[in-house]
């Protein structure tokens, strides 16, 4: 960038407040919703609209002229938002989507509706990235991967609920209608998001429209969207009104492969702000791969979305609301992984695992349709459902944020709508192929009995078989062929998830660190408080009750680290002893947090109570050390440190070499219930001046007895310290650690539904209960509890 790029070039990057980015989320979500809704309200209306405006088979071109606009406008959509401002963008994406579909309600011949779905094509496009780089503008790379889950909710239920919309609305009022309810919800999305987003101060120069038009690559803008149109119109009509080896097809195909190689020369030779920088491709294998499997995931999800009606319909002869409430499992899957995915990502930092996840679910979808037959049970359909909708969930937009996580904000909106063009065009090629293969394979298996046009019908989303006026036989014949047909297409789709699987694992997590390089100057918004970043959010419900993926995912890759480990050098072995397993895992994964856990419990009292331990110390699960050089030397007589498990021995030999206190710490591979060991080595009842406990109590699985223990170990007048953590008094919270209980104690090592407090006040007589502390947030998933506290005389 120089000095002739314009401010709002440099400057749409700002990390909102909470308050506000709360106020301006929900306008973008809104205009998502929309977006979607328009999309797909449609679908429902087309058997009315051909009916009413007699266009045959042509009615595939209302779809098709939309898929070509709004693609196309992908690849120059991302640069323009960055001229003229995310703002404008958005405004005149939303006036174009309103106004073409005013004009589509009055349409009164097929070339009409035809160029108007194309005009609305042009502005839906341009929402669906846009949304995403403002979204990526407003929010920090940490918390990018939640509300890009949120706003994957909002696809979800646009997708699922704008077939039912257009449905009801064309029954009810007329075909018409269902482009005219998108018109006053375009208003509102205006409106709403003009109320809510933060203005930007720029120079007077940025502020005069030729400057930015100057800056418009246009020749770069006029090849791209004449080379991308010539390709995906023989795409779309390909095998329907335009034969594939039609000497029009091969020659826009080659026409448009072409225009794309020239628009390629001119970005990366020629353009003073190209539309598609060369950069994009140099940000490393991971990058790229990212980028290529967009192809497979626009080719497999609406691929999906094109076929399963018609399974459900021509196959199992369901009628259109039974096939729309049998597609709800999909939907509702991938509106819900949408908004999980989101959480987890931004709690644990990670993508790769959620994507890899998600891959894994589509192989699984793609082998269940594979067993798909034309009486398949409604759980199978509905299972199969939800698995690509976890798929769907676990692809779309945590792709995107793996992107943006490997590239420079700079380049965040051109690689924004990068992504969504070879998105697109995957969808735009699956549903075309697809449709082929139905229509070849159809027409194979009936043309000796049934006529073209009849068949060109059956492969169409606009007719369904009952419609046609066959004979029940013949409906048994005509699903027959379509199962076979689907089937065949089914094989294609499990291949190429399996590829995708392949893929995604060969990509790497660079994780949600904010380590971009930051080329864009820090904006002036007009905002209560300036900010340039963005702190880590306060403590929240959702918080609450999603923070322990946070460990929990990293403690399940150690784990299993561990294992494979264990296996190359025992083999089966490493199966007969999962505790010995179990005890290996948690180690490791305390020993290599150890770093992490030293620095956060310096900014607590952890240092202050450790302290004051004096005399003859028992320090209870010392790990790896982690309080050695807290204790106070000379308070110190001797330190016995007891760990049932064996495999902090290392660490803590580590830790005590060069220390004062290497001659008086010795380290006892055993429990407190242990008394014959301790007994050796002079720990009795009533022995003990200090037993320090540092978040050990969780370990056992009832600390009541092991407290008895404690108590009776410690001399009267002995100090018991500890800093613990244990149930929550608060109702949600304390119900979600009971369910994440079970994964918590097994990975990580440690319960956290456990009375600690009344474990302690059970043990014995003490003095300096008034003294014991508790933390303030109820929220918090790992309440803490500690004090010091001496055992009567």
């Amino acid at each position: 960038m120089d000095e002739t790029t314009p401010l709002l070039l440099r400057n749409q990057s700002h990390a909102l407040s909470r308050r506000r980015l709360l106020a301006v989320f929900p306008a973008l979500a809104l205009i998502q919703f929309i977006s979607f809704l328009d999309q797909t309200a449609v679908s429902t209306s087309l058997p009315a609209i051909a009916s009413a405006l007699d266009t045959g088979s042509s009615i595939s071109l209302v779809g098709a002229s939309f898929l070509i606009t709004s693609t196309g406008i992908q690849l120059i959509n991302g640069r323009l938002s960055d001229i003229f401002g995310r703002k404008a963008a958005l405004v005149t994406a939303l006036s174009i989507m309103g106004a073409g579909n005013l004009w589509s309600g009055f349409c009164a011949s097929p070339l009409q509706l035809f160029v108007s779905r194309a005009a609305t094509g042009f502005g839906a496009g341009a929402i669906n990235a846009l949304v995403q780089i403002a979204i990526a503008d407003i929010t920090t790379l940490e918390q990018r991967g939640y509300y890009f889950g949120m706003v994957g909710m909002a696809v979800a239920f646009g997708n699922g609920l704008g077939p039912v919309v257009g449905g009801v609305l064309t029954q009810t009022f007329g075909w018409r209608w269902a482009f005219w309810f998108v018109c006053p919800l375009c208003l509102v999305a205006i409106g709403y998001l003009a109320s809510v987003w933060p203005s930007l101060q720029r120079s007077p120069d940025d502020a005069k429209i030729q400057s930015r038009l100057k800056l418009i690559d246009w020749p770069g803008a006029v090849v791209s969207l004449a080379g991308i149109s010539l390709i995906l119109i023989p795409i779309s009509l390909g095998g329907s009104r335009l034969p594939w080896n039609s000497p029009v097809t091969i020659g826009m195909l080659c026409s448009g492969v072409a225009l794309l190689g020239i628009f390629l020369i001119i970005e990366w030779r020629f353009a003073k702000l190209p539309l598609l920088p060369a950069q994009l491709f140099r940000y490393g294998r991971s990058t790229n791969i990212l980028i290529g499997t967009n192809l497979i995931i626009g080719w497999i999800y609406w691929g999906n979305l094109f076929l399963m009606p018609l399974y459900l319909q021509n196959v199992q002869g369901a009628s259109p609301a039974r096939a729309g409430t049998l597609m709800l499992p999909m939907v509702v899957a991938h509106g819900l992984t949408s908004a999980l995915t989101g959480i987890i990502i931004s709690a644990t930092g990670h993508y790769k695992p959620v994507i890899v996840f998600g891959s894994f679910c589509w192989v699984f979808a793609a082998v269940g349709k594979l067993s798909f037959t034309q009486t398949s049970e409604v759980w199978k359909v509905a299972v199969v459902g939800v698995l690509d909708g976890v798929g769907v969930g676990c692809s779309l937009q945590p792709v995107l944020v793996g992107l943006l996580a490997g590239s420079d904000t700079e380049n965040r909106a051109v690689l924004t709508g990068l992504r969504n063009f070879v998105r697109d065009l995957g969808g735009a090629s699956g549903t075309t192929v697809s449709g082929t293969i139905l229509s070849n394979l159809l027409f194979t298996q009936l043309r000796h009995r049934y006529s073209a046009e009849l068949i060109a019908k059956l492969t169409s989303s606009t007719f369904a078989l009952k419609d046609l006026g066959l004979t029940e036989s013949e409906r048994h014949m005509i699903s027959g062929a379509y199962m076979n047909s689907l089937s065949v297409i089914y094989v294609t789709f499990a291949a190429l998830a399996a590829i995708h699987l392949c893929l995604c694992l060969c990509i790497e997590d660079y994780g949600l660190k904010q380590k971009q390089k930051q080329r864009v100057a820090a904006p002036n918004i007009t905002e209560d408080k300036p900010a340039v970043t963005m702190p880590r959010p306060q403590p929240t419900r959702l918080n609450s009750l999603f923070a322990p993926l946070m460990l929990l995912w990293p403690a399940i890759s150690i784990h299993w680290a561990a294992f494979k480990e264990a296996f190359r050098t025992r083999g089966f072995a490493a199966i007969w002893n999962p505790t010995q397993q179990l005890d290996l895992g948690v180690a490791n994964l305390l020993i290599e947090t150890s770093e992490g856990f030293i620095e956060y419990e310096s900014t607590t009292v952890v240092p202050s109570l450790v302290k004051q331990s004096k005399g003859k110390i028992l320090e209870l699960g010392p790990g790896p050390g982690n309080q050695i050089h807290r204790f106070d030397p000379e308070l110190v007589e001797f330190i016995h440190a007891i760990d049932p498990n064996p495999h902090f021995k290392d660490d803590i030999a580590k830790k005590l070499q060069n220390s004062e206190l290497e001659s008086r710490y010795k380290f006892l591979a055993c429990a407190v219930e242990d008394s014959d060991t301790l007994r050796a080595e002079g720990v009795t009842e009533g022995s003990m001046d200090t037993i320090l406990s540092i978040q050990v109590m969780c370990a056992v699985n009832d600390p009541r007895p092991i407290m008895k223990e404690i108590w009776k170990l410690l001399k009267p007048g002995g100090q018991f310290i500890f800093w613990e953590h244990g149930k929550s008094k608060d109702t949600v919270t304390s119900i979600a650690q009971t369910l994440w209980n079970p994964a918590w104690s097994t990975f990580v090592g440690c319960h956290v539904n456990r009375d600690i407090r009344g474990a302690i006040l059970a043990a014995g007589e003490w003095e300096g209960l008034e003294n014991i502390e508790e933390t303030d947030d109820h929220l918090t998933f790992l309440p803490r509890v500690w004090g010091v506290l001496v055992k009567k005389a």
